[in-house]
Order: structure tokens, then sequence, then C-alpha cells
């Protein structure tokens, strides 16, 4: 709605002090919410007043734009800027032996924090080894040997690190399907798991840390899940 109005019932809200004060004329609220006739002539003056004009943010987009906001093409005050073919004051020059010796000996005394002592990529100093102070019944989980034997072998660091051996020389390929990657798995044969531990008698798991057949690689094969299904499927029949 244009025209006065529209400015009238635009302004229905604006009951205040600074309202009226606009037109000049001291006006009192109404009791039911609504303008009375004197209002209405004050608000008609208001509008004839700014009639025609624009207000401070016409236009903008951004509403408020502040003095420190980034203008296209104007470079503010003490901006550093790189030039193309500038010459870094640091470009081939290095450290003496002297401030390197003097950096070497500030960083050794420097404490670590807490956050500095294992870093992306880096590689832990107890990776595949087996800790055995905190191992078996010097655990505070230790429940009395649950575990089976079986599992306690298939879960430590050397049968790990056999299997990885074993995948790397058959290149991570089946040796049935030869398909290569995805879902693989280190079968210990001609020997089975089963057979070793039988033959062999081994009845804790320190015991078959010195069985040679069972972390020999020439005993073992890379198979996908597949095919290593089809295969125990085969000897169990």
């Amino acid at each position: 709605m244009k025209g006065i109005k529209g400015f009238i019932k635009g302004h229905g809200n604006l009951r205040n002090e600074k309202s009226y004060r606009l037109s000049g004329i001291k006006i009192s609220k109404t009791s039911k919410g609504k303008w009375s006739t004197k209002q209405q002539e004050a608000l008609k003056k208001v509008w004839l007043k700014n009639k025609g004009k624009h207000p401070w943010n016409y236009g903008k987009k951004t509403g408020l734009v502040p003095k420190t906001a980034f203008k296209k093409g104007v470079i503010p005050k003490g901006a550093i800027l790189f030039k193309k073919g500038h010459i870094p004051w640091s470009k081939g020059k290095h450290l003496s032996e002297s401030a390197k010796n003097k950096i070497r000996a500030f960083m050794k005394t420097r404490p670590l924090s807490p956050n500095s002592g294992f870093k992306k990529g880096g590689i832990a100093p107890m990776k595949g080894r087996r800790n055995y102070k905190i191992t078996g019944e010097k655990h505070y989980q230790w429940k009395g040997g649950i575990t089976s034997v079986a599992q306690q072998i298939r879960h430590c660091p050397e049968y790990i690190n056999w299997r990885i051996k074993v995948f790397e020389r058959d290149n991570y390929t089946c040796l049935h399907c030869e398909q290569r990657g995805g879902r693989i798995v280190a079968d210990h044969f001609p020997l089975k798991f089963s057979t070793i531990l039988e033959q062999n008698n081994i009845k804790s798991f320190n015991e078959s840390l010195t069985c040679k057949i069972l972390w020999d690689i020439n005993n073992g094969r890379t198979l996908c899940e597949l095919c290593h299904n089809k295969s125990h499927k085969k000897n169990h029949d």
C-alpha cells in the first residue's frame, strides 16, 4: 500500500516518544493501540517532510559497512604486498654455526609439552614389539588366563608380522582366483594352524614363540575370504 495510508499502517507499532518528536507534536497513546486522528495528522506531516528522500542505507545490500571493510582496488595503509620480481631479503642466506648451536642448546633445555610426544607420521618405539612388563599376569586386567592359546597367537605382534610378510611375498593377491587386494587372509598351508599346535604339543603362548614352523612364511599362502572358506569346507567334507 502506497501513500499516506500505507505509511500510517506501516507505523502501527511506533508509539514511542521518538516517533512523536519527528512531527514536533506531542501526542498521547490510545488505550486500544490504534492511531487517533491527531496521531494520523502528525504522521502525515512526517510523511510529507520525508517524501522523496532516501534513507542512509538505500541500495546497500550488506547493511552497515564498517570503515575497515576491504574495498576492491584500495590498498590499506601499511600493507606489505609481494610484487612480481621482488627478491626477499632472506633468499640465499643461511644461519651461522654459532646461531645453530644456540638454537640447539635452547631447544634441549626447553620442557616438552604433552602434545609433542608423538607426531603424525611418526613410528611408535614399541611398534611390532611385545611389552612383557604389562603382559599376562602382570597386566591389571588379568583374569587367570581365560583366553585360548590360539587366540593369543593370532592377536600377537609376531603373528601380525608373519601375515604381512606372506602378503608382501604374494603381492596381496589370492593364489586361487588371482584377486588382488580386498578382503584377504594369510592361511597356514600345507600344514594347518591347528595341526602345528597338535604336532608340537603347544599348550602356552611362550611355547609357540619357539616353534619355527609356525612363523615360517613358506608355510603360508594368501587367499581371499571366499577361496579361504571354500578350502576349509573341502577339508571338512
